[in-house]
């Protein structure tokens, strides 16, 4: 595949940075090049090779043809992202080999389709100022960057996904966008050499300028922020010690506070380990360790821990072990904080009360996992109910008779039991993730009613919060957000 399809390094780029979908729409798709090796490598369900050139969606079709994969790899003469509806699932859009400009108005044009897609990886050949300006000012944050060298020629290829607000880092020189913040904050190996290209080009051009009696400001500033930018990303390069994640780990939710049945902790790596970009999961699975790989994380950084119960064998056959096998075979670490994250402030049911409104919460003895706290005006439980559902975009599942709320339990993830903490508390709602139908009928009858929002629902809410408290806990390092998502999903 990589000697064959994906010949250009920008191409592999775009192809690493996309991982797996359900659907792939390719724009500007030339060849079809880049939706062939989607396909044939299983990283795409679908692909819809998109270009408004007859001729390049011509040979693209000819490609899928000739390859057998038609009926996964649908060619059309299109222009941007006309040939799509919005409603394909898990979309991820991939537009490469055209001008930043070019990009930004594609998107802007579809804005139905683009807000439902997963992730936008884009590869301008030029304009990558007015590209991430336009990402930046519409709501687009940038999960990935890579810089690339195809034949003495340097691209910027850009991960971003729709809907959320980006946020610049400290230190960041103000008003640059040519270059971008999440590439300069990691280790990226062509970025240094790129930004000397750039300001060795500049310097050209001011020695030119001033020779003809000119000395343009705008020429001056672009060198200023070239050099601050190197500055900067010379300060984030310093990686840390995996001692140091578990140091701030434990500060954030100290170990002492997970029930005895749990297995939180380093579950594999060793603590004297250079650790420079951490993959932030609710589970580790075998998906997560491939995009921990993919992305160059070396930890796996998770809510849920492995290892529960002793093994007597570590083999990939083995759904249990699976995973530490493929963490140990490829060099990557892995933390988890589980119980002591629940209970530790700040973490899964603080992070709950704070979404839902619930004031005054505090832990619920004895084992102090569960918060409890008040309403600040009272609802009905219908009304609560729908609120909580919105708020975490869960299909909720009600136990109990219509009545007001005012007091209210929380216990992200398997919390069901825990009514009877609920009725001594005096709650009038427990909210958890999971609830059993025996639970859920003697909760009713201890005066408790329940909401069963979903398991990953009430604790993935933890995972962005705790990214951030690592972010300032830990500059030296830098920390990405899973694409996981729910094993559950709806049928459609």
């Amino acid at each position: 595949m990589r000697n064959t399809l994906l010949k250009d390094e920008r191409l592999r780029a775009v192809f690493g940075l996309l991982g797996e979908a359900e659907t792939v729409a390719d724009i500007g798709c030339d060849h079809g090049y880049l939706s062939a090796a989607l396909v044939l490598s299983g990283r795409a369900k679908r692909v819809v090779a998109s270009d408004i050139s007859p001729v390049s969606a011509g040979k693209a079709a000819a490609l899928a043809e000739s390859l057998g994969i038609g009926a996964r790899m649908e060619a059309v003469c299109a222009d941007g992202l006309s040939c799509l509806t919005g409603g394909e699932p898990g979309l991820k859009i991939a537009v490469c080999g055209m001008g930043g400009e070019l990009i930004a108005k594609i998107l802007a044009a579809a804005p139905g389709v683009v807000s439902r897609a997963e992730l936008v990886v884009m590869q301008p050949m030029r304009g990558e100022a007015e590209l991430r300006r336009y990402l930046y000012e519409n709501r687009f944050r940038i999960t990935d960057e890579r810089v690339v060298l195809d034949e003495g020629r340097y691209y910027q290829v850009i991960a971003a996904v729709p809907g959320c607000r980006d946020t610049i880092p400290a230190g960041f020189p103000e008003g640059m966008f040519r270059f971008g913040w999440v590439m300069a904050s990691k280790p990226e190996p062509e970025l240094m050499p790129l930004l000397k290209h750039y300001r060795a080009v500049y310097l050209k051009e001011l020695e030119n300028a001033e020779r003809r009696g000119r000395s343009p400001e705008k020429l001056i500033e672009e060198i200023e922020k070239t050099e601050a930018l190197m500055r900067f990303a010379e300060g984030r390069r310093g990686g840390m010690k995996l001692s140091e994640l578990v140091a701030a780990m434990e500060r954030i939710a100290p170990r002492e506070l997970a029930l005895e049945y749990d297995n939180p902790g380093l579950i594999v790596g060793a603590r004297d380990e250079e650790i420079d970009r951490v993959l932030v999961a609710l589970d580790c699975t075998l998906p997560v360790v491939r995009e921990a790989k993919e992305k160059g994380c070396r930890l796996v950084l998770t809510h849920h821990p492995l290892l529960f119960r002793a093994v007597k064998s570590i083999t990939p056959s083995d759904p249990v072990t699976a995973p530490v096998y493929e963490l140990i075979r490829n060099d990557i670490a892995m933390f988890a904080a589980h119980t002591n994250l629940d209970a530790a402030e700040g973490g899964v049911n603080t992070v709950l009360c704070r979404l839902l409104g619930i004031k005054n919460e505090r832990p619920v003895p004895p084992e102090d996992i569960c918060r409890v706290g008040e309403l600040e005006n009272e609802e009905s439980f219908s009304e609560f109910a729908r609120r909580v559902g919105e708020t975490l975009n869960a299909a909720v599942r009600a136990a109990g008779p219509e009545r007001p709320v005012r007091r209210v339990m929380v216990c992200g993830g398997s919390g069901g039991s825990e009514y009877r903490l609920a009725a001594e508390a005096g709650a009038d709602v427990l909210v958890t993730g999971e609830c059993r139908h025996n639970e859920a009928i003697e909760a009713v009858h201890a005066g408790v009613n329940v909401l069963a929002c979903g398991h990953f629902e009430t604790e993935s809410i933890v995972l962005k919060p705790l990214i951030e408290r690592l972010e300032k806990e830990l500059p030296g390092a830098e920390f990405i957000l899973s694409e996981a998502g729910n094993p559950l999903r709806p049928l459609e």
